[in-house]
């Protein structure tokens, strides 16, 4: 075997290493969490997460919300999202999985890389106060499981601070339109897809398929 031959085998070797590794890396399961305390009862949360208007004001990175069904906030109804994060804007496609109203919204935001899975919990603690959990778990598809392991996109960083942001303006009492957002065709939109009060976090990874 010539030295030449012998270079560009152990080329190939380290490449399709290089390339296993990437791929078992990005085939993790990653799942974030954090959860704190909202001095609002759980009927005075859940609009915040279920409504385009109200979730333009707290969810970073919202570009744009454009409906495919009609009523977008209803368990298996679709919308169209762009998302703007460190990486540049990516469209999904929003899909509702549970909406049971003052309790549970979750929703999975999709596209040829990655699938998000959000959830959003209130339990209420006393009449006028709610402990508010929002998990994602990310799962990375195609190309996205080559390229997870370079991604600068921090979730557990972002989730932390739209829990604050929301906590913020729900105590607020602040429910003005923003700037800056588009919506299309609906008042009504779900999302995944950074303030003041303290939360409690935590993140850990879990092979699983999608």
């Amino acid at each position: 075997m010539s030295a030449t031959v012998k270079i560009l085998l152990g080329l190939a070797i380290a490449l399709g290493t290089g390339l296993a590794a990437l791929y078992l890396l990005g085939s993790k399961k990653v799942s974030d969490e954090t959860s704190l305390l909202i001095e609002a009862p759980p009927e005075e949360i859940f609009p915040w997460l279920t409504g385009t208007d109200l979730q333009m004001q707290w969810m970073s990175g919202l570009v744009k919300v454009q409906p495919i069904d009609e009523d977008i906030s209803a368990v298996d109804s679709r919308s169209s999202v762009v998302m703007r994060d460190g990486s540049g804007e990516q469209m999904f496609e929003n899909r509702v999985l549970r909406n049971d109203p003052d309790e549970v919204f979750s929703f999975k935001s999709s596209n040829g890389r990655v699938a998000l899975t959000s959830v959003y919990t209130l339990e209420a603690v006393e009449s006028d106060r709610t402990y508010f959990t929002y998990r994602v778990h990310r799962i990375n598809k195609g190309i996205g499981l080559f390229l997870a392991p370079f991604s600068s996109v921090d979730i557990q960083e972002r989730i932390e601070n739209e829990a604050r942001k929301l906590k913020e303006l729900v105590e607020a009492g602040n429910s003005s339109e923003p700037a800056g957002a588009e919506q299309e065709d609906g008042e009504n939109g779900s999302l995944p897809l950074p303030s003041s009060g303290a939360a409690t976090t935590t993140g850990t990874l879990h092979l699983t398929g999608n």
